[in-house]
């Protein structure tokens, strides 16, 4: 009797044992529960500024979905960042500051390398902001519904797998879904129409570090046997924060590859700053006081100036050049430029060497 009893509670307790291993097993672990905020993090975890780093996206469904983006200027809060596709490239200013990350000024047909951070808003676009929480949502100037849809929504790109922020922007024609990887930023995109046309798809495929911009650089100098300006195309490497003023210095300063021309500038100019006015389409080249020390006939003088306004002119595409000495006057013994005058970039006498 003893040993029934004894078999009875041994085999309930085996019983209850596997009830509640059951029960444990059939409850949701907290750690595979859907994440539906994230903490300790920001928005520059999901957009930071990388220095010297060419992104390079795959696309498909469109022959503009290839994108290159490249961070020009970094600057504390704001950043410059071109995005270049096979229709055109677009430098952009982006500032991140109270828990948003917002695009505050862009400028189409971007292909020079020069800082616009200081230009005045043309836009107030928001690509993501806090919390960092599904359902968090804004609107944008035009009117869509832009949120964060899912803060863990895991991807799939060329350059790997990630657990990602997802932003969608809806309107009544398409919806377009954006996708922030942590400590990288941008990693993909969507958009799809409503007329049911083929997604564009747009997706990281590399991340090339130490890196540089490759610009166009058109040097003009002057010829003094057919009494003409000749010039010259480079391919110019940039990298992050480079200084323009230096990197125009030095090809100005060049001799070009002919007897009969010569550098624009001597070894003691310099380019001490640039200021470009873009509601005037103008730009103020200030030097140091060695481009008035240099002794020069007046035609040649006027060549020499003409190949900086038709060079710098060409690369800022500025339609107006004013020239100035240690923020004053041009002054010479055969021109006084004020700080009212300008000089405009005329190409048509002058040949490629």
């Amino acid at each position: 009797m003893k040993q029934k009893t004894y078999r009875f509670i041994l085999l309930s307790f085996v019983m209850v044992s596997l009830i509640l291993a059951s029960a444990c097993g059939s409850t949701e672990d907290p750690s595979t529960e859907e994440t539906s905020h994230l903490t300790d993090v920001d928005v520059t975890d999901f957009f930071p500024f990388y220095p010297d780093t060419i992104f390079t996206y795959e696309g498909t469904g469109s022959e503009y979905a290839d994108q290159i983006i490249y961070f020009d200027y970094i600057d504390d809060q704001q950043a410059q960042r071109r995005i270049q596709s096979a229709g055109t490239t677009i430098g952009q200013v982006i500032h991140a500051k109270d828990g948003k990350i917002v695009v505050r000024f862009t400028k189409e047909g971007f292909y020079s390398f020069y800082p616009l951070l200081d230009e005045e808003s043309n836009r107030s676009e928001v690509l993501l902001m806090e919390p960092l929480e599904n359902g968090t949502e804004w609107e944008l100037e035009d009117g869509r519904k832009r949120s964060i849809t899912d803060v863990q929504a895991s991807i799939s790109t060329p350059y790997g797998d990630f657990d990602a922020i997802e932003v969608t922007t809806e309107s009544d024609e398409s919806v377009h879904r954006s996708y922030y990887a942590q400590g990288i930023g941008f990693v993909k995109s969507k958009f799809e129409s409503s007329n049911g046309s083929e997604p564009i798809i747009t997706e990281l495929a590399s991340m090339e570090e130490n890196a540089s911009w490759e610009a166009n650089l058109r040097v003009y100098y002057p010829e003094w046997e057919k009494e003409l300006s000749v010039y010259k195309d480079f391919s110019v490497s940039l990298y992050t924060n480079e200084s323009i003023e230096a990197m125009l210095t030095k090809y100005l300063q060049q001799p070009p590859p002919m007897d009969t021309a010569a550098a624009v500038l001597q070894d003691n100019v310099e380019i001490k700053h640039i200021d470009r006015q873009s509601e005037k389409q103008q730009i103020t080249i200030d030097f140091n006081s060695g481009i008035t020390e240099v002794g020069m006939g007046s035609d040649f003088e006027s060549q020499m100036l003409q190949c900086i306004v038709n060079t710098v002119g060409q690369y800022y595409q500025a339609d107006r050049v004013v020239i100035t000495v240690e923020g004053g006057p041009y002054e010479t013994g055969h021109y006084f430029l004020g700080p009212d005058d300008y000089l405009v970039p005329d190409t048509e006498n002058s040949e490629e060497i």
